[in-house]
């Protein structure tokens, strides 16, 4: 279990996944205005991303060698 102010992305080997900090941040970066986005290889994600992100504000590369082109795909979809 994490401790008390961190959250599973500076713990990574650790299995426990604690959204509740992040969900925080996300919450407070959307207040500021910002539009969060994720781009995860972690096939998992299914499971918290949609909870965290909404159905559309985050995508899954099954492939981690498309990578690159998933990231300059979505950019160009983000900022157009």
């Amino acid at each position: 279990m994490n401790a008390p102010g961190q959250d599973a992305l500076h713990i990574q080997d650790e299995p426990y996944y604690e959204p509740v900090g992040d969900e925080l941040r996300l919450i407070e970066a959307r207040c500021r205005g910002i539009h969060p986005f994720c781009i995860t290889i972690d096939r998992e994600a299914r499971d918290y991303l949609p909870h965290m992100y909404g159905a559309v504000d985050w995508t899954l590369v099954d492939d981690a060698s498309r990578l690159p082109l998933k990231v300059a795909d979505t950019y160009r979809r983000l900022t157009c």
